[in-house]
């Protein structure tokens, strides 16, 4: 113990003689001075400014990357005022009339998973064996050019035959997989026939998937006795989240599914976020995107007034909730489809919405024209 003792303080008085001699401005060659001082400040215990740095760096670097490529505490801190600007009536939602994402290809309706620095948009893809619906993967480094790699689940099950489309996609960083649920169209002699219900697919890669089977059946629940459609997938630490829409002939309201196991999920009784009469949503809540920020589940959604749809008024707003069932709405949307004098656009546009992260900037991405993919970002306007 002794001996311990004399040998630290030996080196305690040694550090104090380099700082003093440091002061006198003595000659010490500078590699030798920072590698005396580190080993005596290690021999003596003390902790220095680079040593505290370095694990600083090395505990953000521990922190897990949640929301595309950001740590929660990093997304926290530059997005939750401007999400929590849309229920205060801060926020704007400016357009980025500058891109116009996937023309080529059609891109639309996409959802994104962000894997290693790539955002993989899972979307809407006619170029199929048979020509029905099925889900195309486009990726991109930058989430606005983007490389169309072709439709990777085919409409080829007797249950997805003439539809299997309108992707929600979720990659599990706990077993490295992209689960896919997707709305899905049966054969007219088929079990499930031609009404819509949602499916689900898994992959390892992202790419090459194997389909499991349906997972939400439409019942006998008036608000979906049409079909059931549009999914969306989130996961809160073992329990999945199904949202999707329920259509009963004359509206489509959005209605959530919840379980450890996809293949036995619960359903909420009612929709969680219904239609209103005489509003902007008095038509559709339906397709939808997730995040979570600042203690909020933010929920984008599509909305519309009546049908007949294809001439009715669609665009999109936000809700957020501390349990991803009961859900607060924001007023009036943001965004309208209007002409270059004001006037209101009927017809779809500006929705299949979905959020995008690309740096410091968060954005809702959405259908635009010739079924391409157009952009706005949340933003607080400049204090004066």
């Amino acid at each position: 113990m002794k001996i311990k003792i004399a040998k630290r303080l030996f080196f305690f008085i040694l550090l104090l003689s380099v700082i003093a001699l440091s002061s006198c401005g003595s000659a010490i060659p500078a590699d030798t001075t920072d590698t005396g001082t580190a080993e005596a400040a290690t021999e003596a215990g003390i902790i220095t400014e680079t040593d505290t740095e370095s694990e600083t760096e090395a505990e953000a670097e521990d922190e897990e990357k949640v929301l595309f490529g950001l740590t929660q505490k990093e997304a926290d801190m530059r997005f939750s005022e401007i999400l929590d600007g849309l229920f205060t009536g801060k926020t704007k939602e400016v357009k980025d009339n500058e891109t116009v994402i996937g023309l080529d290809f059609n891109m639309h309706f996409p959802d994104f998973v962000y894997v290693d620095g790539q955002y993989r948009a899972y979307y809407i893809c006619y170029r199929t064996n048979t020509g029905k619906g099925g889900v195309g993967l486009a990726i991109s480094n930058d989430g606005v050019d983007f490389t169309d790699m072709g439709c990777v689940i085919q409409p080829d099950a007797d249950y997805d035959m003439n539809g299997a489309y309108f992707a929600g996609a979720w990659y599990d960083k706990e077993d490295g997989k992209t689960y896919v649920a997707y709305e899905c169209k049966g054969g007219e002699k088929t079990s499930y026939g031609t009404l819509e219900n949602v499916a689900l697919a898994v992959s390892a890669d992202g790419v090459d998937f194997e389909k499991e089977g349906v997972i939400i059946k439409r019942d006998q629940r008036p608000w979906q006795s049409a079909n059931v459609g549009t999914p969306d997938l989130y996961k809160d630490g073992d329990t999945w989240y199904v949202f999707f829409h329920g259509f009963d002939y004359k509206t489509c309201q959005i209605g959530v599914a919840y379980g450890k196991d996809l293949h036995e999920l619960t359903m909420v009784k009612n929709p969680i976020i219904p239609t209103k009469k005489n509003t902007l949503w008095s038509g559709t809540t339906g397709r939808r995107d997730i995040i979570y920020v600042g203690g909020w589940y933010y929920m984008v959604y599509e909305i519309s007034t009546e049908q007949p749809y294809d001439s009715a008024c669609w665009t999109h707003k936000f809700a957020r909730s501390k349990d991803l069932i009961k859900w607060e709405t924001t007023g009036d949307p943001l965004l309208r489809q209007t002409d270059d004098n004001g006037a209101e656009i009927h017809g779809f546009g500006y929705d299949g919405p979905c959020f995008c992260i690309i740096g410091d900037h968060i954005y809702v991405y959405y259908r635009s024209y010739q079924n391409s993919t157009a952009r706005a970002e949340l933003v607080l306007p400049a204090a004066d």
